[in-house]
C-alpha cells in the first residue's frame, strides 16, 4: 500500500492542544510556537 497522505481530520483526532498557547501539538512532545512540553 505505500505511504498515504494523512488528512488533517485524522491528525486532529490524535493531536492535543498546547496548554499555554492553545495551538495543536500533533506528533511532537513540544509545541511548535512556544516550545512548551505537553
Amino acid at each position: 500500500m505505500g505511504t498515504r497522505p494523512r488528512t488533517k481530520a485524522k491528525l486532529a483526532k490524535k493531536a492535543k492542544r498546547c496548554t499555554k498557547c492553545g495551538s495543536l501539538v500533533t506528533y511532537r512532545v513540544r509545541c511548535k510556537k512556544c516550545s512548551k512540553a505537553t
